[in-house]
């Protein structure tokens, strides 16, 4: 399975983001008769294809306060790069991460912050590596960590080690 094939840490990450979205929902829906019967893989997809129907009209995920959010949508796209039948999702925000990269390649929109730059080029890595990255998402990831001084990040940060990692693949 995909899913194992990457860190505890993005694991993690994959798991934050399906309870962040699904949770509001789960707590005010009642449960369907036949839901959590099936083996936990099959939880793991509804979960995933909860949060694909989740996504906002630009492709970005994330509600409230977090809507438009380059961090959560960038966490969500890590969830749904597990998933094969989650690919239109995951294209989606892709597309919506690439395009909120700035000239100097940090990654900002609305509320930018580190959060979302460092989030954006670890799901970017992670897109490249796994060969679902969208058209201009490496070129996006080169400038991301082109200029070490313009995105705040220095040689010994992690995400970017890994994003220069995934770039000479």
């Amino acid at each position: 399975m995909l899913f194992r094939s990457f860190s505890i840490t993005v694991r993690h990450a994959i798991l934050a983001a399906i309870f962040a979205v699904a949770m509001p929902a789960v707590c005010t829906a009642a449960p369907a008769a036949d839901e959590g019967a099936g083996k936990p893989a099959d939880a793991v997809k509804r979960g995933l294809a909860f949060l694909a129907s989740r996504q906002n009209a630009d492709g970005s995920l994330g509600r409230n306060n977090f809507q438009g959010s380059i961090g959560v949508t960038s966490i969500a796209g890590l969830a749904l790069l597990t998933d094969d039948t989650q690919a239109a999702a995951l294209g989606r925000a892709a597309k919506f991460v690439v395009q909120s990269q700035r000239e100097d390649g940090y990654f900002a929109g609305q509320k930018g912050s580190m959060y979302d730059h460092g989030f954006a080029t670890l799901f970017l890595a992670e897109a490249l590596r796994a060969g679902k990255a969208p058209d201009g998402a490496k070129d996006a990831l080169a400038k991301a960590v082109a200029d070490r001084k313009s995105t705040r990040l220095n040689s010994s940060h992690l995400v970017i080690s890994y994003a220069v990692f995934c770039l000479k693949k």
